[in-house]
């Protein structure tokens, strides 16, 4: 009796010590509001490109992998959105840690074609603080974060999240 009830406190003792030593505010990345980090990636070509560079534009940061089922469902939807709208937000694709090829083979079954960068060591996810995938910023014509998606969306979720009328 004694033993189980030894037992059963010196459970309830280690799982209350777990929750309160887990931390009670974790970095979220770049805030909605802050100046989104400026990288400088690779396109699939080799060609370099930074955020800086787009300044005076709005962008659509989208983080993604190919073996992601989410990330896979919501391309079509940000490829209609492309087509719609993509003289008003530049989209972007960030992949990280995937070969060159797996990525480029990717897109052209899918035919994509916003703009994919490389993360070959996961800086920026790092950065971003991106720790589920498929997760989207929009940042606007002064770099600074003003929206954050964690999660798929479909078309009127994008056309939401950046504040464009359909």
């Amino acid at each position: 009796m004694w033993n189980k009830l030894l037992a059963l406190t010196t459970c309830v003792l280690l799982m209350a010590g777990a929750a309160w030593a887990q931390p009670k505010d974790l970095p979220v990345g770049p805030e909605v509001g802050q100046r989104a980090p400026d990288f400088q990636l690779s396109d699939l070509d080799g060609n370099i490109h930074r955020l800086s560079d787009l300044r005076g534009q709005r962008v659509l940061l989208n983080f993604w992998a190919t073996w992601c089922p989410p990330c896979r469902a919501e391309m079509p939807a940000i490829q209609e959105f492309v087509d719609a709208h993509g003289e008003k937000v530049v989209v972007i694709g960030i992949n990280a840690q995937e070969s060159r090829d797996a990525i480029a083979k990717f897109i052209e079954e899918g035919g994509y074609s916003w703009l994919q960068l490389r993360d070959e060591k996961g800086a920026v996810f790092a950065d971003y603080l991106v720790r589920f995938i498929p997760t989207s910023f929009y940042i606007d014509e002064l770099g600074v974060v003003r929206n954050k998606y964690i999660g798929p969306m479909d078309l009127p979720a994008l056309l939401k999240f950046t504040g464009i009328d359909s």
